[in-house]
């Protein structure tokens, strides 16, 4: 029998966090124009996340018998894309204006590496470690990547004039990407991971014309390796993703085995949901060594996707099972209506699907840095 269920979740699709005129030197062109301000949740965004949030009341209903002290929604303080998102589940889930979040300083949940940082230079070495395998590893997807996008934001240039050059319209051709001191990445990586999900966001946002009209779903799946490969250096290296992740992690394991942690969550709460980022899914999913891929998805933590650890009970015993929740990026385009929402079973490093609720507590617990927790 189902007890309870903790959903991460990443926030519905928001504006580029940059402004156009930031973006500006990448492209020939002006870059399109939001509804909102830069970073927020849009309209369309909100509604797609209801879609979401509906199939996950369904999915869910056995835990959701219409008293909402059942339903504990947490959202990350630090943005209107997150507060908002959380209001949006709140909302679908059958309880409207209950979601909650930190009142006054930034909440250390959602950024846990704010106030436990990784060494500056242990974290360099930790990615630059990473850089060249994971790259190689994916050396073709990447190389066609780069010279899509490039073809995107700025089709009139050839690699051959771009030899040599600084501008930043030739950084995609450069292939020039650096590891700073606290583990960040700086250069064609990094610039071509935000220019490559800013044109994912204007995809599923709906725009009549992403990426000046030379994006479609083809071209969308053959960008975002740059995103993914980004992410997986900057989030799932082992230990950017555990100084980030380690308070996440705990609220997560204490929600599941009944202790307490730093959001006090009400006793009769069968289903919590914390609004946070594609960071947050990012940095659990290193953690316990979680990988995916989604059919009809290029963006492995797109927008509304939700990482959910289910709590079961038989035979005398407890165990965990994980499910990742996504709508394809069609659906996310068109805020299609959910029936059921798409989703995949995980297993933990060496833990079956169903993993017995003490060893799933102790592989949170080892992935943890137990300084974080002071």
């Amino acid at each position: 029998m189902l007890e309870k269920v903790v959903i991460l979740q990443r926030h519905g699709v928001r504006a580029p966090t940059k402004a156009p005129a930031d973006l500006a030197p990448f492209a020939s062109q002006p870059w399109a124009s939001w509804p909102v301000a830069p970073g927020e949740l849009t309209d369309h965004g909100a509604a797609a996340l209801k879609q979401m949030g509906t199939a996950l009341r369904r999915r869910y209903a056995a835990l959701l018998t219409g008293d909402c002290g059942r339903v504990f929604v947490w959202a990350d303080n630090a943005d209107q894309r997150t507060q908002r998102s959380g209001q949006v589940m709140a909302a679908a889930l059958g309880c409207p204006g209950t979601a909650q979040w930190a009142k006054d300083e930034r909440d250390p949940l959602f950024h846990g590496d704010e106030i436990c940082p990784a060494d500056p230079k242990e974290a360099e070495a930790a990615v630059a470690a990473r850089l060249n395998d994971v790259i190689a590893a994916r050396r073709a997807a990447y190389d066609k990547a780069r010279a899509t996008l490039a073809g995107i934001l700025t089709p009139e240039r050839m690699q051959a004039s771009c030899k040599d050059s600084q501008d930043k319209a030739c950084t995609l051709w450069a292939d020039r990407t650096k590891v700073k001191k606290d583990g960040k990445l700086s250069g064609t990586l990094a610039d071509a991971s935000t220019l490559s999900e800013n044109l994912f966001l204007e995809y599923a946002q709906g725009m009549e014309h992403p990426g000046w009209g030379r994006l479609g779903e083809k071209e969308l799946d053959a960008i975002m390796p740059l995103h993914e490969i980004a992410a997986d250096l900057g989030r799932r290296t082992p230990l950017l993703a555990a100084h980030n992740g380690t308070l996440l992690a705990r609220q997560i394991q204490a929600f599941l085995t009944g202790a307490s942690f730093r959001v006090a969550v009400p006793a009769d709460a069968r289903v919590m949901v914390l609004a946070g980022h594609d960071t947050n899914l990012s940095n659990i999913a290193g953690m316990l060594g979680l990988t995916w891929s989604l059919p009809g998805e290029p963006d492995t933590t797109a927008p509304d996707t939700a990482l959910a650890f289910e709590l079961w009970k038989g035979e005398g015993a407890e165990f965990v099972r994980i499910r990742l929740f996504f709508q394809a990026a069609r659906q996310l385009r068109e805020a299609s209506v959910l029936k059921t929402a798409p989703t995949i079973a995980l297993a933990a490093q060496t833990c079956a699907q169903s993993c017995p609720l003490p060893r799933f507590s102790g592989l949170l617990g080892a992935a943890m840095i137990k300084q974080c927790l002071n």
